[in-house]
């Protein structure tokens, strides 16, 4: 669009910090900073009306008649804003540490608080008469041609915390921390909460009767701690309103605007929280290869969600348009996350030739224990055992192509030849949403996996990275018919009265409104994004040193990479990594790099 948008930050980060160890007591320090950070941005965004063409076909020949685009007012617009913001966090602890032959004992205790504010203020105006002068002094003078709004935020902490850690002879460790936190997110009386969390590590090769050659060291770890999130939003523990303009009148004829109740208040709300269980082994064998393995199970209790099911609409909170419109949120929510963890690495020297590789593997189920499920739903729609975030869709079981498939099957209001079947999956003889079921994945992924190779080789040197996930899903339906575009895969292979065997719908005016998309979503569109991916892959030489004395190098190294090289996926139209369910974000690029590395 044409115009100016300027956008100058100025940041300023202090920091003062003090430590101090006892004369008369080595093993006792006093540590201590306050840190002051400040930011400052503003925006000056002026845009300016331009003329586009528009073909007109009803005259003979065919016109262009020119048509105003840019702002909606059709006139300049400013709009300035300023947003300032600082963050100050004090912070006192006393450490302790100290050495007993084979014993070796740390600890610490500190305090710290933290206060984060932020001001934002935005100001309009429209009507300008000339595009050379951007100041608002020179805009409309009419009320409807200027606004503004700002709002403030505020949000501090009260911290106290603390560890203890022991070992001995780097044999046998063991740490313990404590948290007690406090926030300003919630009411007095719920304001803090106490975290506390253990972990131990067993070095058995340490031990005098382990005596295994293949193995060089192998350690046992566990932990097992409580965690609190207070990151939520603010303000729940009062009713919050909004002012809404009304067709009330007084007897002057002054509209009345009234308040109306935004969300009931829950003053009992309180932190997240989360217990994490980590069980390890470390192994390193035969002095080339190395091994890690971690079993992890996280259950995130207390979640603030809003009831969705059981509150029946008398109750005078429910709005059956938006079940969750003023029901407060409460600390009901409960989901389990469990998997593993492996990590393998390989390094070895063959005269000339160094080989090294690493390999790592994650994989974790997510498992919803409690969220607010209606009474009587079906085990299928339920949320309780399913993957958090999964979707609720229609089974689509193939496309009405014949007047026997429309007879034979049971249809929405509207249905035709061209049409998605969907399965009636509570086989009553009606497609409603009793017939959507929820699925088993969802967009974030349970494997994510990555493999490094590389080799070297006198002055050359090779890498590879390859990357991928897998078990995981994305519903993408692109906006498309009158407002865009549709895939190339849709269009060219869409069911049609020339194509009745198309393996797509047909189309619709709008993807939005259309009976096989946004109307009823359904799991046509729901796409397999497994991929693995050549992520990054470089060929280097290192130039000889005796040919850098001369000109005064230290190294030189050339060097051709690439970056996104291939996918491997069953994906079509879009990036498997996008996070857009109507496919509009911008793909990730293929990059080609030709360098230099130079060290004086």
């Amino acid at each position: 669009m044409p115009g100016t948008d300027e956008q100058p930050t100025t940041i300023l980060n202090t920091l003062l910090s003090f430590e101090y160890k006892l004369p008369f007591f080595q093993a006792l320090s006093l540590k201590g900073f306050y840190a002051e950070d400040r930011s400052f941005a503003k925006r000056k965004e002026f845009s300016k009306p331009y003329i586009v063409y528009q073909i007109n076909n009803s005259t003979d020949p065919p016109t262009f008649d020119e048509v105003i685009g840019g702002p909606d007012t059709r006139t300049p617009e400013l709009i300035e804003k300023q947003t300032n913001r600082s963050l100050k966090t004090a912070n006192f602890s006393i450490h302790f540490e100290k050495e007993f032959g084979k014993h070796f004992t740390r600890a610490f205790i500190a305090y710290e608080q933290q206060e984060d504010d932020m001001n934002e203020f935005e100001a309009f105006r429209s009507g300008f008469l000339s595009t050379q002068i951007p100041e608002f002094n020179q805009g409309g003078a009419e009320p409807e041609q200027s606004t503004n709004d700002g709002f403030s935020e505020r949000f501090t902490r009260r911290q106290y915390f603390g560890r203890v850690s022991y070992d001995y002879d780097q044999k046998y460790l063991v740490e313990a921390q404590f948290r007690y936190d406090g926030s300003s997110r919630f009411a007095e009386g719920n304001r803090f909460g106490f975290f506390p969390s253990i972990s131990a590590g067993w070095r058995i090769s340490e031990e005098p009767w382990f005596n295994l050659e293949a193995i060089n060291n192998l350690k046992l770890r566990g932990s097992f701690g409580l965690l609190g999130n207070d990151r939520v939003d603010a303000f729940q523990y009062l009713n919050s309103f909004t002012l809404r303009p009304t067709d009330y009148i007084s007897s002057d004829q002054t509209p009345i605007p009234i308040f109306i109740i935004n969300q009931l208040a829950n003053p009992s709300i309180t932190w997240e929280t989360a217990q994490k269980l980590d069980l390890g082994l470390e192994v390193d064998f035969f002095k080339h290869f190395s091994l890690e393995l971690a079993y992890f199970r996280e259950v995130r209790e207390d979640l603030l969600t809003a009831r969705q099911g059981s509150l029946p609409l008398v109750t005078g909170i429910v709005n059956e348009r938006d079940v969750s419109s003023i029901i407060p949120q409460e600390n009901i929510g409960e989901v389990k996350n469990q998997g593993i963890e492996a990590l393998v690495n390989y390094n070895q020297n063959f005269s000339e030739v160094q080989l090294f590789a690493s390999a790592n593997f994650t994989y974790n189920r997510n498992e919803v224990v409690f969220l607010d499920d209606a009474e009587g739903v079906p085990d299928y729609q339920l949320r309780k055992g399913k993957t958090l975030d999964a979707e609720l869709l229609y089974k689509a079981t193939g496309i009405f192509r014949t007047q026997e498939d429309l007879d034979n099957n049971p249809t929405l209001p509207g249905q035709q030849l061209g049409d998605l079947i969907y399965r009636d999956v509570n086989d009553d003889g009606v497609i409603d949403d009793l017939d959507r079921v929820r699925q088993n994945l969802s967009a974030v992924p349970q494997i994510i996996y990555g493999v490094t190779l590389g080799a070297s080789y006198r002055n050359f040197d090779f890498s590879i990275l390859l990357q991928g996930q897998a078990r995981s899903v994305q519903h993408v339906l692109a906006e498309s018919g009158e407002v865009g575009n549709f895939f190339s895969s849709w269009a060219d292979n869409r069911w049609s009265p020339d194509n009745p065997n198309g393996s797509f719908p047909r189309v619709d005016v709008r993807n939005s409104s259309s009976i096989n998309g946004g109307l009823n979503r359904n799991d046509f569109w729901l796409e397999n994004t497994s991929f693995m991916r050549i992520k990054n892959l470089e060929l280097g030489y290192s130039i000889p040193g005796s040919l850098l004395n001369d000109i005064g190098f230290q190294s030189l190294r050339v060097y051709v990479s690439g970056f996104n090289l291939f996918t491997f996926t069953g994906v079509e139209d879009i990036d498997p990594e996008g996070d857009s369910g109507n496919g509009q974000f911008y793909p990730q690029q293929r990059i080609f790099n030709v360098g230099l590395n130079v060290k004086f």
